[in-house]
Order: structure tokens, then sequence, then C-alpha cells
């Protein structure tokens, strides 16, 4: 168990990659904290988590770029701006295809108030997406484009990473995905010893990687 455990909490330090949050009002809540970004040892290969240089975190009430990734040198940053007051988000566009996305992982719009009601497991499900979509644009630029982020990407690349984000999706196991806030969002050894207990996590990082 302290075996699989340390594989877990060295992400960091393997990979060299800085995540971090920005603060927030004690009422907003973040979905993703660092015990479950350590999960994606065991769904993203070690070389495209070798490239992402940062996962920063913030808040979606003053932008409508819910992820975000940019080049700095030979790997990327992400920018995931999407936390929670009261189980609700804003609803950012009044595009169909940002809406039915939404629908699909859970979501309900409320037009009235210009608000997202989430269920604590949708959401965190959500915010697996947007990282995992991120992570995407990075695996497919060194995959596709010679390692070279070229802005906005094309309807291909979207599609692409949209696809990525579906297959990490189904790696993700439900059991985690539905401890949510109560177990894992505190950042704390105990929290972290009820999610290896109930979860068992060396079974799962080493059914990933045979």
């Amino acid at each position: 168990m302290h075996d699989g455990k340390a594989q877990l909490l060295s992400l960091k330090l393997t990979h060299g990659m800085k995540v971090s949050y920005d603060k927030i009002s004690p009422d907003y809540v973040y979905l993703l904290s660092r015990i479950d970004l350590a999960i994606l040892s065991g769904i993203v290969s070690p070389s495209s988590l070798a490239v992402i240089m940062g996962i920063r975190f913030g808040c979606n009430t003053k932008t409508t770029q819910e992820g975000r990734i940019v080049q700095r040198g030979g790997r990327y940053e992400i920018r995931i701006n999407f936390c929670l007051k009261n189980n609700r988000s804003r609803l950012l566009s009044a595009k169909k295809t940002y809406q039915r996305t939404i629908d699909y992982f859970g979501g309900k719009i409320d037009r009235e108030t210009g608000l997202i009601v989430w269920s604590p497991e949708s959401a965190k499900r959500y915010a697996f997406y947007l990282l995992f979509h991120e992570i995407a644009h990075a695996v497919y630029c060194e995959q596709f484009t010679g390692g070279k982020l070229e802005g906005h990407g094309s309807s291909t690349e979207e599609s692409w990473c949209d696809e990525y984000a579906a297959g990490a999706l189904k790696k993700l196991p439900e059991a985690w995905v539905g401890m949510s806030w109560e177990a894992i969002g505190r950042v704390t050894p105990v929290a972290f010893e009820v999610a290896w207990i109930k979860l068992n996590l060396v079974e799962f990082l080493r059914h990933m990687n045979a």
C-alpha cells in the first residue's frame, strides 16, 4: 500500500509539475484537489504528463474561458477556471455546443438566473473533462504540430481533444468521482487514508499500467 501511495504523491516531483490554486472566498469551492490530480498518473501516459509544467486553478466568475493552455518553451501550462458557489456556476455562453456539453455532464441550466446547478459528482466529472481536454491539446501538439501550439485549435483538433477527454473519463473509477468533496475535497492525510482504503487505488493503478 505504501509504495502505491508514494507513487501517487510523487507526481509533482517526478514530472516537475506545479499545481496551484487562486485564492477564493470561503463560499466558493474547487472541484479537483491535489489528491485528485494524483490519479492522472494512472490515466495519462508519463510522456504526456512530462510536457505539462503546471496546472493552475481559478474561478470562472470573471472569464468565459473555463479551460486554457499556453506554451512556455517546450512545455505547457494549463489553466482551469471552474469553481462552484452553492453548487452553482455561471452560464458562460448561449452557444448550443457549450450548453449541450453542460447537459451531457449533468448540469441543470437555469436561464432566468444565468446559473448552472450541479451535483457534486457531475461537477467533478465536468472538471475532469476540462482538464483532460486541455491535456489533450498538449498531446495533439506534440504528436501532430511538431510541438508548436498554434493559438485557437482547429475544428479537427477540438474534435480530437474531445475524443481524448472522453477516453480518459472512461478510465476514472466511478467510486472516486462519487466520493467528491467529503472524502477527497479536503487535502489532508486523514482524507487521503479514507480515499485510499475505500478505493484500493494500488489495484487500480496496477490495472491501468498493465
